[in-house]
């Protein structure tokens, strides 16, 4: 009777480094995900990475809170801007 087939755990190499860790223990990956895909929601990425002191994750914290609420309220106010434009056309 054969061995049946080597299952690997989801998402874990035969390593079992798994292809989360490999992303969040690499600089430039996790500073592409906290600045130019996640914003905040990266944030958990950053303290599960291994590669940052506990400074360090605590300062990329704070800069990328408020660079997130930054790009939140320009965002805010494009869209007023918008849509008093819009409304201003109308004539409502």
């Amino acid at each position: 009777m054969s061995d049946p087939p080597h299952v690997e755990s989801a998402g874990k190499s035969s390593t079992g480094s798994t292809k989360l860790s490999r992303l969040t223990n690499s600089r430039p990956t996790m500073f592409a995900m906290l600045f130019g895909v996640t914003g905040f929601l990266g944030l958990p990425l950053l303290w599960r990475s291994r590669v940052f002191t506990a400074t360090e994750k605590w300062v990329w914290s704070v800069v990328v809170t408020v660079y997130t609420c930054g790009l939140l309220w320009i965002t805010g106010s494009i869209v007023m801007w918008s849509y008093r434009n819009i409304r201003d056309a109308l004539g409502w």
